[in-house]
């Protein structure tokens, strides 16, 4: 149903009764939502009613994720941050505000005005955004910065922001304006280019700067003019919302073919998804839109608000095995691979039934070498199914190493004929190598090798990888054919 007319703007504060101040902030008590909920004075059936039910439920299963000040930033990534639950800190203050904006965009932005309530909820009135704390900015809500004259004012004074709140409303109106009468894709990608990149990227000096901390909040992004792909995610998607655009994370927990993860801004926009890197400069050469066609990604995930596939207020340190599980943590997450890319279903034979088994990818960035990237429960019949995996992948399970063809098909990798191969092409000269093969769900060391003893006899149709053993990373996965030729994935 498409949300039409005007909103007539009622504060939070003054419909929660019963436990809540209706004059000072108040934290809302644990497990207490659902009660807030139905002794409300929204009128049942409004888009406002809907709106405060969904926020206040899911209070209930949101946590944030903060780290003592007293860690150093580049310490982070070795400790596990404290889980902080939405309900122990969220005010009715909060709720008020968040709600106030969110329709006020619905109100005067078009392009809000054609979303239904699932993708309005889910993606345009969230009060914050994956694991980071709703608060943004010291005393002021980050929807008031973006929103209004003050807010916006505060962010200029504060973190030396150059476009002034005239030029930015004017220009936000000019696209309205251009919506309600023009090529309605042209301007949302318009839109989309301004706030991305001539906003954030060239005006304000936004750019990409390697961190190993954890996300950071708009106010630090915007004090160190940047961050990692996760913090620039985070304010396109953060300012995107301020303006009613429909916008989230979207993520690759592993790639398929190299070392490391990535997040970029998802946008809903007429039933299909538009996807790009966070705050890029001018596209030169190449397109400004994500396609995820130039590396396989064996998963993607859009990070939705309600959804919690994954959730878990449980440990979320990264330990054995690494999975798609403690990298998506307390960010609430649906599988829509399929929705971006080819997938294919991969089936795997002779498992305990009832037990839980993943299937993963070579990546460097998790301790043993693997990232498994989807878990499932095997059947009684010791069958798993994984379904909607990206193609053209060398996957590893628990038992077998099989390749997802771009086709669609899948070829289990079970061993075949030996033939003698020189492998001096990847062992650089004064280093030392263990030669691994896959087998029974881990990479089994064969010998050591060096450049001058590289020639060796190997099993074809099996995957094998090179353990560096100073660095203790691996080579990325190859496998010898009964040809003679090698394949490098």
């Amino acid at each position: 149903m498409k949300r039409r007319g005007r909103w007539a703007a009622i504060g939070l504060t003054a419909l929660l009764t019963g436990t809540l101040s209706c004059t000072a902030p108040t934290p809302l008590p644990e497990a207490r939502p659902r009660v807030i909920i139905a002794r409300n004075q929204y009128t049942p059936g409004t888009p406002q009613h809907a709106a405060a039910q969904f926020l206040l439920q899911e209070a209930e299963h949101r946590v944030a994720q903060l780290f003592p000040s007293e860690i150093r930033e580049d310490q982070q990534h070795r400790f596990r941050p404290t889980e902080i639950p939405d309900t122990s800190r969220l005010t009715t203050r909060d709720l008020e505000q968040n709600i106030t904006h969110a329709f006020n965009a619905l109100q005067r932005f078009p392009w809000t005005q054609e979303l239904d309530d699932n993708t309005f909820n889910r993606f345009v009135l969230p009060y914050r955004n994956g694991t980071n704390l709703y608060e943004q900015f010291p005393g002021i809500h980050w929807r008031t910065a973006f929103s209004t004259e003050h807010g916006w004012n505060t962010l200029r004074q504060n973190y030396g922001i150059q476009t002034t709140w005239q030029e930015l409303t004017t220009t936000l109106d000019t696209f309205a304006q251009r919506y309600r009468t023009g090529n309605k894709q042209e301007v949302m990608e318009e839109l989309i280019r301004y706030v991305n990149t001539t906003l954030w990227a060239e005006k304000e000096g936004i750019a990409y700067k390697r961190s190993n901390a954890q996300e950071k909040t708009l106010e630090n992004i915007l004090k160190n003019k940047g961050g990692r792909c996760t913090d620039l995610t985070h304010l396109a998607v953060m300012s995107l919302r301020a303006f009613g655009v429909p916008a989230t994370v979207a993520r690759v927990p592993a790639w398929g073919t190299y070392d490391d993860n990535h997040a970029v801004v998802a946008v809903r926009h007429n039933n299909r998804w538009i996807t790009f890197d966070a705050i890029r400069p001018p596209s030169e050469g190449t397109s400004y839109w994500y396609t995820f066609n130039g590396t396989p990604a064996p998963k993607i995930y859009i990070e939705e608000f309600g959804n919690w596939p994954f959730a878990s207020t449980r440990d979320t340190r990264r330990e054995q095995p690494w999975h798609t599980g403690l990298y998506l943590g307390t960010r609430s997450c649906a599988d829509r691979t399929g929705e971006f890319i080819p997938t294919t279903t991969i089936t795997v034979n002779g498992l305990t039934p009832g037990s839980t088994t993943h299937i993963g990818v070579a990546n460097n960035f998790c301790s043993n070498g693997i990232a498994y990237v989807m878990p499932t429960t095997v059947r009684q019949d010791g069958t798993a199914t994984f379904q909607d995996m990206g193609r053209n992948i060398l996957y590893f399970t628990a038992r077998d190493a099989i390749l997802a063809c771009n086709d669609g098909t899948t070829e289990t990798l079970a061993g075949g004929t030996t033939r003698e191969t020189d492998l001096s092409d990847q062992v650089p000269p004064g280093k030392t190598y263990e030669l691994c093969r896959w087998s029974n769900g881990t990479f089994t060391r064969v010998r050591t090798i060096t450049v001058r003893n590289a020639r060796e006899e190997l099993a074809t149709n099996t995957a094998y990888t090179l353990r560096d053993v100073a660095s203790e990373t691996m080579s990325r996965p190859f496998i010898l054919r009964p040809d003679g030729t090698r394949e490098t994935h």
